[in-house]
């Protein structure tokens, strides 16, 4: 049954404060829910965050506005830019005493003539000394007609305080931001070099910060001044970014380590000089879910090489890292382009390798809590940096499966680690591995399970080479008791029922 409206606000602002603090606690914005997701906040068909909640939210509770003001969470009004009226009547809203949230972007280039296009930034810009949240995405497939917006909207940016500005998305020279933003919360930046002036990274408020293509810092030494800032850091996307300027790596550093203690996501894509450098300077917890990409030139440098190994060594060296490695799900390998290491089992298992079987929107499937991916095949750098990880003997599941680009077998070296491995998935390109089982016996010693992923079991002359090969390693193998068949095609349902037992072999037609 529907409340007249005007019997609403009488009711509701009989609401305690402290409920409406909570529920606004709820409202403010939608944020992705890990660091695999964070590279389709810059996909042009996809905006970061969804604004729809609380604008609904604003509008219907305006006859809340006195009691709301003082919450941290009240949005405040968006505005429209599509009509003048609205738009003024945002700008007025409350008397100007009303927290104002602007969002500009592609569909607003041509909303306004050209008249009204040169003063409606500098309008909206004015309010700046109490807007919380501004969103400014002026992209577009002809770029030339924003050049005018971004020149407005950077000089007014460049000259003003947003001592209330929690909220800040922009795509264009944000390094002309000259005033600090002390209660700055969520940073989203791309296509700017902050190298000259850092203002808007210097908020010891920042949750989360999103990078893209941006130049960062001139040298290490002004990295771990600028992180050392950042104690109740949750997420760092730093994406295709150039985090230290060339000339700044040849400084040497004596500084020590900072560390990030709420850290909880990470995804860093850089030359492999510049994500050591990282890894070398900033730590963070072991539970903390890491992508880092290295890309660059196709032999790393052994300094670099030992540096990255180093790191990761120190990263995983700890009684929480270790007891991370012992329990984890399972490792992906696709040497030597990367490796992932799963601490938990997916919800949706899908067979693939990093960075090798992947999903429509190019995310890995499984997904790993702790990645490393290089662009080239370095396995030097690939063998220090997975070798340096402990406690890998006691990993239970290792996939090799993976099937999109082609990739090697890794070295006996690397998987000799492997001896407390019960469960071994493997494409058909790393079969050869059975013959390897049976032959070596530090391979996977307490092996129990082979899971064979996309294999096709239809010629019958290789069903009876596959069968032979499984055979002899079920018979050095005592512990190797069972068979998993994932999206197979056989000839017969009967296969290898005799070599594993009735009730022992299991087909998967999908995931």
């Amino acid at each position: 049954m529907s409340i007249p409206a005007a019997e609403r606000p009488a009711n509701v602002l009989c609401l305690p404060p402290e409920l409406l603090e909570q529920i606004f606690s709820h409202v403010p914005y939608e944020h992705v829910r890990d660091v695999l997701q964070l590279q389709r906040h810059w996909r042009d068909d996809y905006v970061p965050r969804s604004f729809k909640p609380q604008l609904t939210f604003a509008h219907v509770c305006r006859v809340w506005r006195n009691v709301a003001h003082a919450s941290q969470y009240w949005p405040g009004v968006r505005l429209n830019l599509y009509d003048i009226e609205r738009f003024k009547e945002g700008i007025a809203h409350g008397h100007g005493d009303a927290l104002l949230h602007v969002h500009i972007d592609p569909n607003h280039i041509y909303a306004l003539d050209p008249e009204r296009r040169e003063w409606a930034p500098m309008l909206a810009l004015k309010q700046l000394p109490r807007i919380r949240t501004l969103f400014l995405q002026l992209k577009n497939q002809d770029f030339s007609p924003t050049i005018g917006d971004v020149t407005a909207y950077t000089r007014a940016l460049g000259d003003l305080a947003a001592p209330e500005l929690q909220d800040f998305t922009f795509e264009w020279w944000a390094d002309r931001m000259k005033e600090p933003c002390p209660r700055l919360r969520y940073l989203t930046l791309s296509f700017c070099d902050l190298t000259t002036r850092q203002t808007v990274l210097h908020s010891d408020n920042l949750v989360r910060i999103d990078l893209r293509s941006v130049h960062v810092f001139n040298d290490i030494d002004e990295l771990v001044d600028t992180v050392s800032r950042w104690r109740h850091l949750q997420c760092l996307n730093l994406e295709r970014c150039q985090i230290i300027s060339p000339n700044g790596r040849v400084v040497l550093s004596k500084r020590s380590a900072v560390h990030l203690p709420e850290l909880r996501e990470l995804l860093i894509s850089d030359i492999a000089a510049n994500v050591s450098a990282f890894l070398k300077h900033v730590t963070f917890p072991p539970t903390t879910t890491a992508d880092l990409v290295f890309y660059g030139p196709d032999a790393t440098p052994e300094s670099v090489v030992l540096q990255t190994r180093d790191a990761i060594r120190h990263h995983f060296d700890s009684p929480e890292g270790r007891s991370l490695i012992s329990s984890a799900y399972g490792f992906t390998i696709t040497y030597p382009l990367g490796y992932g290491i799963q601490f938990r089992a997916p919800e949706k298992r899908k067979p693939g390798g990093f960075w090798m079987d992947v999903s429509d929107d190019y995310y890995l499937n499984p997904q790993a809590d702790f990645s490393f991916r290089q662009g080239t095949s370095d396995n030097a750098s690939f063998e220090e940096s997975l070798l340096a990880i402990p406690s890998l003997e006691t990993v239970p599941r290792l996939d090799l499966s993976g099937q999109t680009l082609p990739v090697l077998t890794p070295p006996p070296s690397i998987l000799r680690r492997f001896v407390g491995t019960t469960h071994l998935a493997l494409n058909e390109d790393r079969l050869q591995l059975l013959d390897d089982i049976a032959e070596d016996t530090q391979l996977f010693p307490q092996l129990e399970c082979i899971e064979l992923v996309a294999v096709s079991l239809l010629n019958e002359p290789k069903e009876i080479v596959i069968l032979h090969a499984l055979q002899d390693a079920r018979d050095d193998r005592p512990s190797l008791i069972r068979l998993l068949l994932r999206k197979c095609s056989v000839r017969d349902e009967t296969f290898a029922r005799a070599v594993f037992g009735e009730g022992n072999v299991q087909m998967i037609e999908s995931d």
